[in-house]
C-alpha cells in the first residue's frame, strides 16, 4: 500500500505483522481528524501460499477482532472499504492463486 499511495504529509509505517498493521490503523484513528488510512494485511496471503490453514485462520480471526474495535471507533462520517486482490485458499493442495466465490458483506452501523 505504501508504494501505491504517495502524497504530502503521508505517514508510512512499514509492517507485515497483522497485529502491528491493525494496531497502527487504530492508533492513526486516534489522532486523525480527516484523511485516508490505507493498510494491507499480508500475512493471510503468506499463510495461503504456504498452505497453512491454521495460520491463515489465526490471521483472519485476529483481523476480525480488530474490526470490532475499529467499527466502534468509527463515526457516521467515516467510511470503511475492504477489498482483496486474489484468493489464496490454503486448502487447495497447491500454493498458486485461487479464486474463491465472492462473499459480500454489507454492514450498516446505526449511530
Amino acid at each position: 500500500m505504501q508504494d501505491v499511495i504517495d502524497c504530502d504529509g503521508a505517514k508510512k509505517i512499514p509492517a507485515v505483522e497483522t497485529d502491528l498493521v491493525m494496531k497502527s490503523v487504530l492508533d492513526s484513528m486516534d489522532y486523525m481528524n480527516e484523511g485516508l488510512i490505507a493498510a494491507t494485511v499480508q500475512e493471510t496471503d503468506i499463510a495461503g501460499h504456504s498452505q497453512d490453514m491454521n495460520l491463515y485462520a489465526q490471521h483472519i480471526m485476529l483481523v476480525d477482532n480488530y474490526l470490532n474495535i475499529l467499527l466502534e471507533k468509527m463515526s457516521e462520517e467515516d467510511l470503511l472499504i475492504m477489498s482483496a486482490d486474489h484468493g489464496n485458499d490454503p486448502t487447495t493442495g497447491h500454493s498458486q492463486y485461487t479464486r474463491e466465490k465472492p462473499y459480500y458483506l454489507f454492514m450498516e452501523k446505526s449511530f
